[in-house]
């Protein structure tokens, strides 16, 4: 199994902040990455608000732009702007931005 590039790129930016493990936060990790996305991942084996376990939601400008999971896979949306490969531009800037490489 191959994990999708984008929860690898969230793990590196959750080191890079000091994050260590999702599953001993008590609730989901939330994390506004720059102007424009916003991420939520639950880390537990049950359900937190609305976000299934293992599951990381991503937004948009406020709007919801996907969804992953490690297993299952997921979708990010398919626009002009809004795509996977500026989510994981925007991660790598953000991975830059808290020091991480």
């Amino acid at each position: 199994m191959q994990l999708p590039v984008c929860l690898l790129k969230i793990a590196d930016l959750a080191l890079a902040l000091g994050v260590e493990s999702y599953n001993t936060l008590p609730g989901c990790w939330e994390h506004q990455m720059d102007e424009h996305w916003f991420i939520k991942i639950n880390g537990h084996k049950e359900a937190i608000d609305g976000i299934g376990p293992s599951w990381m939601i991503v937004w948009f400008n406020g709007w919801p732009a996907g969804n992953v999971h490690p297993v299952l896979g997921g979708v990010i949306a398919k626009s002009k702007s809004v795509n996977e490969d500026t989510f994981i531009a925007a991660l790598d800037a953000a991975i830059l931005a808290a020091g991480g490489s």
